[in-house]
C-alpha cells in the first residue's frame, strides 16, 4: 500500500498539486515507519523536503 500512495503522490506531484502530494507522502510516510524499512523511509522523505523547497 505504500508504494501505491508514494507513487499517487509523485503524479499529483508531477501534476502540480502539491498539497494534495505532500498529504500522500506523508501517509506513505506513515506506514513505511510501520514497516522499519530505512531506505523507503528516506526516499519519502527526500520527497517532503523537495515539497518544503517548493512551498519557499
Amino acid at each position: 500500500m505504500d508504494f501505491a500512495i508514494q507513487h499517487k503522490g509523485k503524479c499529483l506531484l508531477e501534476l502540480g498539486e502539491i498539497a494534495e502530494a505532500e498529504k500522500c507522502f506523508k501517509e506513505a510516510l506513515k506506514l513505511r515507519g510501520n514497516k522499519g524499512d530505512v531506505s523507503l523511509i528516506e526516499s519519502t522523505q527526500q520527497a517532503l523536503t523537495f515539497i518544503k523547497k517548493l512551498k519557499c
